[in-house]
């Protein structure tokens, strides 16, 4: 598919700003170590952070959000390029040889998890990759108050563009079918389950974890439960 400009547009697109970037560029600065992103989507993340790291692996469920991924990287110098790797696995078994200074899952990435057990299984996964003192960083969406528990929502072809987030700063995503389809109907459903902050803090406990800061904006405000996101950085108990 491509765009009024020519350009292919990406598989999935991700509603938000660059203050994504900046936030997840701060919380590795000090680390300076190889950085694993689950559900990298189109790869810009990836991109933007491997400038600054010495390896960015990004792994995401589907292969054409892939595709697009390594379709940048004829488009970035050689030395950026060989810095970067994308896979397509799932993200609850995913089990690599490598370890890894920091485990991102951004971009309300958890929310593709059906159920509590699916998280935690993400939540193992991101445990086996890290190095000792390694960071867990992740954002989803906060639910409003008043939505009951692990609420879902479908949204599809019809619905996603007249969907209002709670704030600019609550990305969607949207997978485009590439072939063989009517215009508006290229758009997969996704059924997203929202996560409440005390699933989130249990999920954690459960794979060793506890949550070291807690944000409601990318700005790195402090979370209240009315913001729109909750953005989560956790390291090991055990550390």
């Amino acid at each position: 598919m491509t765009s009024r400009n020519g350009r292919e547009k990406p598989p999935v697109s991700l509603v938000g700003s660059d203050a994504d970037v900046a936030f997840y560029r701060r919380q590795l600065a000090q680390l300076g170590q190889p950085a694993l992103i689950l559900g990298c989507a189109n790869g810009r993340l990836a991109w933007e952070l491997c400038a600054e790291l010495p390896s960015v692996v990004g792994v995401d469920p589907s292969p054409a959000m892939i595709a697009f991924a390594e379709g940048e990287r004829a488009q970035r110098p050689p030395e950026i390029a060989g810095r970067v790797r994308f896979l397509s696995a799932d993200l609850r078994s995913l089990r690599l040889a490598d370890r890894f200074g920091s485990v991102l899952a951004p971009h309300n990435v958890l929310a593709l998890m059906p159920s509590v057990l699916d998280l935690e299984a993400v939540i193992a996964t991101a445990r086996h990759h890290l190095l000792p003192g390694g960071l867990l960083v992740f954002d989803a969406v906060n639910p409003r108050r008043g939505s009951a528990p692990g609420a879902e929502s479908e949204r599809n072809s019809s619905s996603l563009d007249s969907w209002t987030p709670r704030s600019a700063f609550a990305p969607h995503l949207r997978e485009r079918r590439r072939t063989g389809h009517a215009p508006g109907e290229g758009i997969r459903r996704l059924r997203l389950r929202q996560f409440f902050p005390l699933e989130f803090d249990a999920a954690l406990q459960s794979g060793g974890f506890v949550a070291t800061a807690r944000y409601g904006r990318y700005d790195e405000k402090p979370f209240d439960p009315d913001d729109p996101l909750q953005i989560v950085v956790a390291s090991l108990r055990d550390e």
